[in-house]
């Protein structure tokens, strides 16, 4: 009996095809795990980088603070291993309506590590707040300067008037300002403990409020 076959005949595939799309999907596994693996990459170096970077952002912040720094009567610069306060300038000026001259504002300054959550506090009252009757003065804000301390100490460079010695202290309550004053700092994120110091100089000169 005949068979009448419609339509085409079935067929596999050559061996032509077959090495083509083994090729194809090495090429595509290839790129897939080529930009995998350059993600990877840059994550662990952006893990690396950023403890870096925070401490810059916080030697930065300190150091705008400081280099404005003043010493007054009402309030003398005072700090000890786990905080600092002092006078400084804040970055807005008051303008006078009548004359329209831009004057310095005076602003008490105040850095605070915080065991508890291994984070460094920044804090800023106006001269009018410390002013203020105590029943008015509104509590200083503080705001996280960054996170993820193990430890954050200041230290004080002390330097006799010949200047012949010197020596850091852990604690610093003085007429007059210390010459400089060294920032260290341990971070850990992702189980990498990294360090950063540096030392901030005061130019500021002794003046009374």
């Amino acid at each position: 009996m005949q068979q009448v076959f419609n339509g085409s005949r079935q067929r596999g595939f050559t061996l032509i095809e077959v090495l083509l799309a083994v090729i194809l999907t090495s090429v595509l596994a290839g790129g897939v795990y080529s930009a995998f693996s350059q993600g990877v990459r840059l994550w662990k170096r952006s893990i690396e980088v950023r403890p870096d970077l925070e401490s810059d952002i916080v030697f930065e912040k300190i150091h705008a603070d400081a280099r404005n720094v003043f010493q007054s009567r009402m309030r003398p610069f005072g700090g000890d291993k786990g905080s600092l306060s002092f006078f400084s300038y804040s970055g807005q000026d008051f303008v006078d309506a009548r004359s329209g001259s831009r004057i310095k504002q005076p602003v008490w300054v105040g850095y605070r590590f915080d065991e508890e959550s291994g984070s460094l506090l920044r804090s800023e009252r106006t001269l009018e707040s410390l002013l203020a009757p105590s029943n008015f003065k509104p509590k200083a804000r503080e705001s996280f300067l960054v996170r993820n301390l193990l430890d954050c100490t200041f230290e004080y460079y002390e330097e006799d008037k010949d200047g012949k010695s010197y020596k850091w202290k852990n604690a610093w309550q003085a007429p007059a300002l210390p010459r400089a004053v060294r920032i260290s700092l341990r971070t850990k994120i992702e189980n990498q403990v990294t360090s950063a110091q540096k030392v901030i100089a005061l130019a500021g000169a002794d003046s009374a409020l």
